[in-house]
């Protein structure tokens, strides 16, 4: 399913597993929309994040719009996870 390979790359790029505080989802009708949601590890500071785009190529889709999140803003928080 072209849904799930996009969200499989996105969290790839962002580095989350089954205990990370990322939630992302990919809406497939004509065009990909991905809906992402990035928090600290006490839930306080959250940053959200959507794209939408072509479905032709759900990795790179998925692996792009982690890469653009991260640039924006998910970068400061995954740091606190450490």
């Amino acid at each position: 399913n072209a849904a799930v390979k996009a969200e499989r790359s996105f969290m790839e790029i962002m580095g989350g597993g089954c205990s990370a505080p990322i939630g992302v989802m990919v809406q497939l009708a004509g065009k990909m929309r991905l809906y992402a949601s990035v928090l600290s590890p006490d839930g306080r500071l959250r940053f959200q994040y959507r794209k939408s785009g072509e479905a032709s190529d759900p990795r790179g889709f998925g692996k792009n719009a982690a890469q653009e999140a991260l640039e924006l803003g998910a970068s400061r928080i995954i740091e606190k996870w450490g």
